[in-house]
Order: C-alpha cells, then sequence, then structure tokens
C-alpha cells in the first residue's frame, strides 16, 4: 500500500512538472507575440487617427462636386485626374467657418474701445452671398436694418462689367453708417460699385465686410477699395458654404449674361425698373397710446383725449430712435387733436422740426358711436358696422363723414406734400403724425396694398412709415416699424 502510493505521488509530481513546465513556456511564447500584436494594434489606432482627422480635414475644406464645366463655372477641382463617379474635389469652406467668422466679426464691431469698433445704421449685402453673410453677422449685433441689393453682368468689346442690377434707394438717415457686405472679394470691382454708389446717395461712412478675401497680385484688383473687416483670406480659389451647383450659373460668356438679364428684365415692367429713388420723401406715424386705444374704443374727431403715460414714454422712444439714426426734423405736420400734438411735441423736443397743425390729417368723425368700446356698436348695430368695414363710402351711425371724405382730404394734403420745398428738396425732412383710419388712407393713397382694402393695413400705435417721393409718385418703403 505504501509503495503504491509512493508510485502514485511520484506521478502527480512529474505531471505538475512537466506542467508548470509547459505553462511556463506556454507564458513565454505569449509575452513574445503579445508584444507583436500589441504594437499592431497601436500602429492600426494611429493609422486609424490619422485618416480620420485627414478626413475631417477634407470635410472642412474641401467638397466633392460634378466635374463638367457646366456645373461649376469658373472653379477649378485640386486634383482634376482624381475623380470618383464623375465627381472632383473642389475648396469649400464650410458653414461652421461661416458662423465662426461673424461672431468675431460681430464682436469687432461692437467693441468700441478699439479702432474696430464701428455701429452700423445699415447693412447692405451684395448679392446672395453678402446678404447670407450680412444677416450672420446682424444676428449677432441686434436688430440693424439690412438690406440686399444684388448685381449684373454686361458684355462689351472690354470683357465683362459688372452693375448693380436695379435702381433703389435708401432712406438717408440710415445711410449715416453703413457696413457693406459681400460673400467673397477678388478684385474689389463689385465692391466699388457699390461704394461709389451709396457715397452718391448720400452715406456719411462706409466700411467694407466679406467673408473671403482672396489674396490677388496688385495687378489683377480692378479697385483700391478697403476692406476693414473679413472671415478669410487665403491665395487659392474656393467655394463659398452657400453655393450649391445650382446657384453657381455662368456669367463669363456674353450668351449666358444676356439670358439671366432677360429673366431679371422680365419680373418688372420698364416703368417700375426706371423708378428713381433720389432722397426725397417723408415719414408718418400713428400718435402714440391713449386710454381708449387701450380698452379698443372708438375715438375720432370729436375727442380731444391725451396720451397715457405709457404713450408719453412710447413718443419719447420715437424721438429718440430718430436721433439714434441720425434724422433731424425740419417740420412735424399733425392733426389737431390732443393726442397728435402731443405725440409730435415729445418727438420735436429730442429730434427736432417745427410744429404745423393740419385740420386734414384728422381722424373720421365717428358719429354716435364716439366713446364707445368695439363691442358694444357691433351688439348695438351689427348692420352698420359691417357696412363700415366693407364700403367706403357708408358713414358711421350718426356721421356725416365716410372713409371717401377721408381720403379726398388726405390726398389734397399728400398732393401738397409732393410740390412741397420742405419735402422736395434735398436735406429736408418731414414727420407726418395722424390717426389710425386717416393713417391707413394715406399709406394706401401713396402706394401700400392699393389692390387691397385700407383695412388690412397695420398701423400700430407710435409705428412708423417712410413714403418715396419721386416726379410726383409715391411708393412706400417702410411701414409700421415699432420703436
Amino acid at each position: 500500500m505504501k509503495r503504491a502510493l509512493l508510485i502514485v505521488s511520484v506521478f502527480i509530481l512529474c505531471a505538475c512538472s512537466t506542467s508548470l513546465e509547459q505553462i511556463d513556456s506556454f507564458q513565454r511564447d505569449f509575452n513574445s507575440h503579445a508584444e507583436g500584436w500589441l504594437n499592431l494594434v497601436g500602429l492600426l489606432t494611429l493609422i486609424s487617427g490619422w485618416l480620420v482627422t485627414m478626413v475631417s480635414w477634407l470635410r472642412k475644406h474641401f467638397e466633392f462636386r460634378s466635374a463638367s464645366n457646366s456645373d461649376v463655372k469658373g472653379k477649378r477641382p485640386i486634383l482634376p485626374f482624381i475623380t470618383i463617379n464623375g465627381k472632383s474635389l473642389f475648396r469649400q469652406f464650410t458653414w461652421n467657418k461661416a458662423r465662426a467668422t461673424a461672431d468675431t466679426i460681430a464682436k469687432e464691431l461692437l467693441d468700441a474701445n478699439t479702432a474696430k469698433g464701428y455701429d452700423p445704421t445699415l447693412i447692405v449685402g451684395i448679392g446672395r452671398g453678402g446678404a447670407v453673410y450680412g444677416s450672420l453677422i446682424s444676428y449677432r449685433l441686434g436688430e440693424r436694418p439690412i438690406l440686399a441689393l444684388d448685381r449684373t453682368y454686361h458684355h462689351d468689346e472690354n470683357g465683362r462689367e459688372t452693375k448693380y442690377m436695379y435702381p433703389f434707394r435708401i432712406p438717408k438717415a440710415y445711410l449715416k453708417r453703413v457696413l457693406l457686405v459681400a460673400g467673397e472679394s477678388h478684385t474689389k470691382k463689385t465692391l466699388k460699385i457699390f461704394t461709389d454708389k451709396l457715397y452718391e446717395m448720400g452715406a456719411g461712412e462706409i466700411k467694407n465686410c466679406v467673408f473671403y478675401k482672396q489674396l490677388l497680385p496688385e495687378d489683377q484688383m480692378s479697385s483700391d477699395v478697403e476692406i476693414h473687416y473679413y472671415g478669410i483670406s487665403r491665395k487659392s480659389d474656393y467655394l463659398m458654404p452657400w453655393q450649391t451647383e445650382q446657384s453657381l450659373h455662368p456669367s463669363e460668356n456674353k450668351e449666358d449674361a444676356e439670358v439671366q438679364n432677360r429673366i431679371i428684365r422680365s419680373f418688372v415692367t420698364d416703368v417700375e425698373n426706371d423708378f428713381g429713388y433720389e432722397d426725397s420723401g417723408f415719414y408718418c406715424m400713428r400718435h402714440a397710446e391713449t386710454e381708449a386705444n387701450k380698452k379698443d374704443i372708438f375715438i375720432g374727431s370729436r375727442s380731444n383725449i391725451p396720451l397715457t403715460n405709457d404713450g408719453l414714454k412710447q413718443a419719447q422712444d420715437v424721438g429718440r430712435y430718430f436721433k439714434s439714426i441720425g434724422v433731424t426734423f425740419d417740420v412735424i405736420y399733425h392733426s389737431p387733436m390732443f393726442r397728435c400734438y402731443q405725440t409730435a411735441s415729445e418727438i420735436s423736443a429730442i429730434a427736432g422740426g417745427q410744429l404745423v397743425e393740419d385740420k386734414r390729417l384728422l381722424e373720421l368723425d365717428y358719429g354716435d358711436w364716439e366713446g364707445l368700446p368695439r363691442t358694444d356698436i357691433v351688439s348695438k348695430y351689427p348692420d352698420d358696422y359691417h357696412r363700415y368695414c366693407t364700403d367706403m363710402s357708408f358713414a358711421p351711425t350718426g356721421s356725416t363723414e365716410c372713409a371717401n371724405d377721408v381720403s379726398v382730404r388726405i390726398t389734397d394734403f399728400l398732393n401738397d406734400l409732393k410740390t412741397s420745398d420742405n419735402i422736395t428738396s434735398m436735406g429736408k425732412t418731414a414727420l407726418v403724425v395722424t390717426h389710425k383710419t386717416a393713417g391707413r388712407i394715406l399709406l394706401r393713397k401713396a402706394g401700400h396694398n392699393s389692390d387691397g382694402h385700407f383695412r388690412e393695413i397695420p398701423f400700430d400705435n407710435a409705428a412708423i412709415g417712410y413714403v418715396s417721393i419721386k416726379s410726383n409718385k409715391t411708393i412706400v418703403i417702410l411701414d409700421n416699424k415699432r420703436c
């Protein structure tokens, strides 16, 4: 028995000794191979990271586009000999880049303590790119008037000529400090055209801004216009983030340009396209808030009620608004009613202007409806109220005046303004303070919603509009703006 146990023990010991040796050998083999595998995994990870970084960088700067000549006119692929499914690699900036640079430029504009500080009274975007980039900047500046203008191309023996697309006018007050924005700038020729036009219209100061400033040799520059703000500058030609194959219409040759010009001219008649926009016209507004306005009570030309405290503040805000955009009035015409006189007086104290009372600006006489809430009128005079809302020849119950009568005196007043030295002379500025019905009729006579009903025109308390006058014709270019 003891001998058997000894044999078994020796066998187990030998077996264990063999297993330990095998395990030790396996571990040595594993360690030697594992080091190689770890090195391989590390190398693959490094390559993957490099590939991801490269792809990310390519996506930020380049895009595959159809390489046919008709798709991307004038834009050359960076590697034209490499195509994937008929597409080549083009340089293109990203929206993130556009947003980031717009944010940087806005911060520079808002910093009044540096030479870059500039508080524009108007942002003008040239073409679609300038409109887009100007809007990105405008959102970061807060509320700023913004206008999008475009250019067109004409060809003669000297090659392609760029012109602004259509006549336009801008109220002089907004021209005090202009930020002129383009999507991209190569020769600066287009910037020069719009800069000259804005100065011709009376702009006080203009600063130019572009998203992409291409660095070209001096002999390729068509203008020495200074670019004060830019997002990116490079030597190469890039596509903008907002450019698609559809938006890159050809314009290099005469035939293509003529096709585009015919399309543009088809939008408007010759008369509309020839409308001159000289600096003549007037501002108009509805008086500030009264207690009756708050309660929707009909108050016409019989009740001489005052403004509320909020109404006085509204009128003062309007005055401060005009002062902030550089408007100083020569004359303020107002209805004889006390609420209009108060509004005009508050504005005059801040933005100037001789007060001139004019009875033609009076509100409609509401007769028996005077002093009644609208709900009571609808309940007590349902048929008359319906006719009042739809028929301009119907006078309110107990009144001898209808909307057509108001239109006659407003037309007479408007005709006087068209020939007044205070209006048609350059540099003169006028304000008209009137009422809701009279004001909406004035705007309609000036061309606003001429095919619709005057009651469809919004005209809130202390809201302002601007009526342009040229060659005895009028056009409304600003309405119901709240200050």
